[in-house]
């Protein structure tokens, strides 16, 4: 028993000290982050970029397993030449077969970024907030794991809500931002039909904390508390506030690209985006994109959702603010 022991103890140490080197390397460069309001488009934007062979992500499996960083090889199955399908989320008809329950998807993993940053990730603006040095250390071993896993050189991610670009660039200087916006009242009205705002109670108070100006209350009383005017406010002030953190970024290093233009050309959007990058155009995403139906605008469901009164108080509310910056080339 004493030579079993030790023999299974020298094993842990070595597997201890090769993951401590893995966790350590520094593989960690200009890191991309894909952000926006949530019900914006990021999500196709984003299935369609993690195929590209050199970007590495958090999948449903790091969400499932938030504390076991070899969670991060799932993903590692289509280096396997086993033509699988790449799982993905499951909307407008795409992802429904059983199969994808079981294949690995990218996702935006907040379990996995809670437990590195801690609760305030997952629901708080963030505004002015640096990550601590622990934080910052666990986020970039966590990464650092994941791209040596899955043998990948970049780490992309999908954000959605406020876009923490000064906590998220507190860990990553160099990181990258890809920000997709969308009409604010179709993103008004998918909010407020989807489960996640409802059984948040958001039709009553704010989904996000710590974001909103101080006179939100009373701007949401004049609209006769209004879910559609709260969600409203909440989309306005991301919008403002996403593009008041971008200015302490280098201008290579923040683009806004409009879900409505995506879904008009898929291709070119991509290659847009890949080009601010820095990436190689890549063969599957070319033909992922080129996939007949694959993307389909749902903008105009909002019109059928909304009295008149309704949509004028919206478009009170938001004014031009959901318009999107021009793209820097």
């Amino acid at each position: 028993m004493p030579a079993a022991h030790a023999k299974l103890s020298n094993a842990w140490q070595i597997i201890t000290k090769q993951w401590h080197i893995m966790a350590n390397e520094n593989s960690t460069n200009a890191p991309i982050f894909i952000i926006g309001t949530g019900r914006c488009g990021s999500t196709i934007v984003f299935e369609a970029l993690a195929l590209h062979e050199q970007l590495g992500w958090f999948s449903s499996y790091n969400d499932r397993f938030p504390r076991l960083e070899i969670a991060s090889l799932a993903p590692a199955v289509y280096n396997l030449p086993l033509r699988l399908p790449r799982g993905e989320k499951p909307q407008f008809q795409q992802g429904r077969s059983p199969l994808n329950k079981l294949l690995p998807k990218p996702s935006e993993c907040y379990n996995k970024w809670e437990v590195m940053c801690g609760r305030k990730f997952r629901d708080d603006f963030l505004l002015d907030t640096r990550a601590t040095e622990e934080e910052r250390n666990r986020v970039r071993r966590a990464v650092s794991i994941l791209l040596k896993l899955q043998r990948k050189t970049r780490f992309a991610a999908k954000i959605t809500g406020p876009a923490r670009i000064t906590y998220l660039s507190s860990i990553f200087p160099d990181a990258k931002f890809v920000h997709v916006t969308r009409d604010g009242r179709a993103v008004v009205n998918s909010w407020l039909n989807v489960d996640f705002w409802q059984n948040a109670g958001a039709f009553d108070k704010p989904f996000w904390k710590n974001g909103l100006p101080g006179n939100w209350y009373e701007e949401w009383v004049s609209y006769g508390k209004s879910p559609a005017a709260l969600a409203a406010m909440q989309y306005r002030t991301i919008i403002e506030l996403s593009r008041q953190e971008k200015t302490q970024l280098a201008q290579d290093q923040y683009i806004e690209i409009a879900y409505e233009s995506f879904v008009a050309d898929p291709l070119k959007t991509l290659t847009d985006i890949l080009r601010f990058l820095g990436l190689p155009q890549s063969p599957r995403i070319d033909s992922y994109a080129r996939a007949p139906g694959r993307y389909e605008s749902m903008d105009r469901k909002y019109l059928d959702a909304f009295s008149h009164a309704e949509l004028a108080m919206l478009d009170k509310i938001l004014g031009t603010v959901a318009q999107p910056i021009a793209a820097q080339q």
